[in-house]
């Protein structure tokens, strides 16, 4: 699995790409529960 950081990375990417704007601090909160795979995390 990614580690935070990718996960951190892909999370900011996928908002960007949807037009969305979201809090880094709520960024840090999703990448750090979900850690099992990149489809759960999207």
């Amino acid at each position: 699995p990614p580690d935070l950081e990718t996960r951190v990375a892909i999370l900011r990417k996928k908002a960007q790409t949807e037009g969305l704007c979201i809090p880094d601090d709520v960024i840090m909160h999703v990448a750090s529960r979900i850690d099992t795979n990149i489809r759960e995390l999207e």
